[in-house]
Order: C-alpha cells, then structure tokens, then sequence
C-alpha cells in the first residue's frame, strides 16, 4: 500500500504535487470523464475507475470504486 504518515526524509527528497498536477497532456477534464457516463436521454450510468482508499494511520490501497459526481474542488466523489 501506500502510506502519508510523516516521514524522516529531507523535504528535497520528495518529488513536488506539482509535477503530477499539470493538466496540460490530459485527454480529458473531470467533467469530460463524468460525460462519458451520461446517456442520450441524459441518464447518468456509473462511471468505473480505480481510486486511492485511506485509512486512519494514513495508509492507502488502490481499490475499485465508482465515480459519482465532482466536488467544488474539482475531486472525482466516489463510491467504494
């Protein structure tokens, strides 16, 4: 799994948030994901994917879930 409990490593260890975050090459947006899901008739069906679950000691296991919706921050809201 994964964990994001503190770790005793320099910070110019770590890799920065930004160099995942640009969004320049993505094929799509969140609500473009979210529109794949959306019928002709405007029904939404689930939207399959594989997200990251955390749990209290700050671990993380990549699970099944299903994408929902998007919250005001632009994170996908699933459902396990």
């Amino acid at each position: 799994g994964i964990s994001f409990r503190r770790s005793s490593w320099k910070d110019d260890h770590w890799l920065k948030l930004d160099d995942f975050d640009n969004t320049e090459y993505d094929i799509r947006g969140p609500a473009a994901w979210l529109e794949m899901g959306t019928q002709d008739d405007g029904t939404r069906l689930p939207v399959r994917a594989t997200g990251l679950r955390l749990e209290e000691d700050g671990s993380g296991t990549w699970h099944e879930c299903i994408v929902t919706g998007l919250d005001e921050r632009q994170r996908f809201i699933v459902s396990w």
